[in-house]
């Protein structure tokens, strides 16, 4: 089996020092690719309500390589939307689809929720193909959603369903970081305490991440 091409990772939950490493990145792209939202001076203005966060970290260094987030949680029908980042240096090894393979992993294992779902822009292939390559479902196109350099372009929607996500990947650090330093929906401290002893039971035989295709960056985040 060919290793894949980047060294041992491990998703963990987001730490003020991983939080304010993440957000020194520097980034080659513009967040107007990334993102329909409204962006002031440089920044994409937030979605309301929490925002959680999980790092995608080099084992031997505990060095943030990838930042997964999700947000707009509706405890009703128990759906959160998602976005990711992949550090510019580390793209195109395929560390994008090991990020959300682990990360969607993590999430129907220790919360509640049902549905998962990203929106990208048309034009990101890099994230298409992630997101296909994963299986996620689209479940449609938002024509004319995403504008960029003047010009309209289409948004695509994806999601994957509890039921359908066969559960690949290693255990993980049972808990991701809301903005403001609380755990995220669903995993309260009791809820923590038996998936960090799950995790750490799981955890011994899986080894090595499966190689992935290249992500340039993360979905759009509305």
């Amino acid at each position: 089996m060919t290793p894949p091409p980047f060294p041992a990772l491990i998703l963990r939950a987001a730490t003020p020092a991983t939080l304010r490493a993440v957000a020194s990145w520097p980034d080659p792209g513009r967040p107007e690719e990334r993102t329909c939202r409204p962006v002031v001076a440089g920044k994409r203005l937030p979605p309301g309500g929490g925002v959680w966060h999980l790092h995608l970290c080099l084992a031997a260094e505990r060095k943030a390589v990838g930042r997964f987030t999700w947000f707009d949680v509706n405890p009703r029908n128990r759906s959160a939307e998602f976005g990711y980042l992949v550090h510019p240096a580390w793209r195109g090894k395929g560390l994008g689809l090991e990020l959300v393979r682990q990360a969607v992993s993590h999430l129907f294992r220790t919360t509640r929720l049902n549905k998962l779902y990203c929106q990208t822009a048309a034009f990101n292939l890099p994230s298409v193909r992630v997101l296909e390559r994963l299986g996620f479902h689209l479940d449609g196109r938002l024509r004319e959603h995403h504008e960029l350099d003047g010009v309209l372009h289409d948004d695509l929607v994806y999601s994957m369903l509890r039921r359908e996500w066969p559960g690949r990947g290693p255990a993980v650090a049972p808990v991701g970081r809301k903005e403001g330093g609380n755990p995220g929906p669903g995993q309260g401290r009791g809820s923590t305490r038996g998936a960090r002893r799950r995790s750490t039971a799981r955890s011994a035989g899986s080894r090595g991440p499966r190689p992935g295709r290249r992500a340039r960056a993360g979905p759009s985040r509305r």
